[in-house]
């Protein structure tokens, strides 16, 4: 079973909305009701040793790294921080590991600009689970949901750079990082963006984790709709194609996971606000297609062919 196969069918029935809870199980985080004017949003994400980290890694890099990939669904609901948890599993605890664990904890404030609030230490096979909770204004929290037919699909940044560092992922365990390994270990922060776009601009968002090709597919899912990619406008990341080349590049970027950019919906009217909002937050940002009303029906474009894509993306299962 897929995992949002077993969110589907086995949590999401389980989940509820009231006048409490205004977004449940289903989305990037959920959000819930802190006053008349805020919500507050809450996000869970959790790195395994062998899974999602590389058996040995550094223990600063990999919490600094999850810190960022918890805080990038803040980003994608556009929501301001307002601190996280984390719960550290370690096979031991002594004064080398405590050291290491603080500077990636003091890394990951400093780099995703949100503080620690709280955790949990205990003993057991390696993992790091981080809890992110931000505020937004009632009603403004980006979704999935909320595209509609012949909004522009848009991405932040470049592609397809973490995917191209898994290759040989074990090499930036010691030394220095590389460029590319770097692309790996600090996600992106597009907090700023994110809240810019939630300012009335964008209808649908989410953070790429599983891959373009695996994550679109929720917006299509939740919106109803479907979307006509252009394979040559796709911002694939240039180190990935100086090593690889373009037709491998293409296959990282679009497949792969792990970038943590935003892939965002917006109507046509709104061009010129998006682009000033990139160059108002340093955020590349690149319009990649459009949305139709052909139901979860995902076309690439190249060059005037259009072929129907069938690829799920990265599972977890």
């Amino acid at each position: 079973m897929r995992e949002f196969s077993f969110i589907e069918e086995f949590m999401k029935p389980l989940g509820r909305t009231d006048e409490r809870i205004t977004l449940g199980i289903g989305d990037d985080a959920a959000v819930l009701c802190l006053d008349s004017n805020e919500e507050l949003v809450v996000s869970t994400d959790t790195q395994v040793e062998s899974r999602h980290f590389p058996v040995g890694a550094d223990d600063a890099l990999v919490v600094s790294r999850a810190i960022g990939c918890a805080v990038s669904d803040l980003a994608a609901m556009g929501a301001q921080p307002l601190g996280f948890t984390l719960s550290v599993t370690t096979p031991s605890l002594d004064v080398e590991v405590a050291r290491r664990l603080a500077k990636g904890v003091a890394a990951g404030i400093d780099r995703y600009q949100t503080p620690i609030i709280g955790g949990d230490t205990v003993q057991g096979p390696r993992s790091f689970s981080v809890t992110a909770m931000g505020r937004v204004q009632k009603g403004r929290a980006l979704r999935r949901s909320g595209a509609k037919d012949d909004d522009d699909l848009w991405v932040t940044g470049s592609l397809g750079g973490s995917a191209a560092a898994l290759e040989d992922i074990e090499s930036s365990l010691v030394g220095e990082l590389s460029e590319l390994h770097s692309v790996y270990w600090q996600p992106p922060c597009r907090l700023a963006f994110g809240q810019g776009l939630a300012k009335g601009i964008a209808t649908s968002c989410l953070d790429l984790s599983d891959g373009v090709a695996g994550d679109i597919r929720h917006i299509l899912k939740s919106s109803d709709l479907g979307a006509e990619l252009d394979v040559q406008l796709l911002p694939i990341n240039p180190l990935t194609i100086a090593r690889f080349g373009r037709e491998a590049s293409f296959e990282l970027a679009f497949q792969g996971g792990d970038d943590y950019e935003l892939l965002f919906t917006a109507p046509v009217a709104k061009r010129e606000q998006i682009i000033a909002l990139g160059s108002e937050t340093n955020t590349p940002v690149t319009r990649i297609g459009r949305l139709n009303s052909n139901s979860e029906i995902l076309l690439l474009v190249d060059d005037g062919h259009a072929t129907i894509c069938t690829d799920l993306g990265y599972g977890h299962f």
